[in-house]
């Protein structure tokens, strides 16, 4: 099993609408792709953050859903209506093994 999270970091001011697209990015993903993510925002910091958490039983799905998404055009207009509300440079993905 693999446990695949990106986090990205807001821009202060209009985070509340980054949240909003990040919910819309998750929805788009779980219904397309038959993905179970699920999106997550820190609390008890004065960081904004948006990060999604996924679980995939192997690392071939994860490589499949990534050929299909780099031509997905519904999900890369979803990704530029995100664009102006990310801190450029702040993306992090890590992938983890359960053992």
């Amino acid at each position: 099993m693999y446990t695949l999270v990106r986090t990205i970091g807001l821009i202060p001011g209009p985070a509340t609408e980054a949240f909003q697209v990040a919910l819309e990015i998750t929805e788009y993903l779980n219904k397309n792709y038959s993905t179970n993510l699920k999106v997550f925002i820190p609390i008890f910091t004065t960081l904004s953050k948006v990060a999604w958490i996924g679980n995939y039983e192997n690392l071939s799905i994860i490589e499949e859903i990534n050929r299909k998404l780099r031509t997905d055009q519904g999900y890369w207009a979803l990704v530029a209506k995100m664009g102006e509300k990310v801190i450029e440079g702040s993306g992090k993905d890590e992938l983890f093994q359960s053992l």
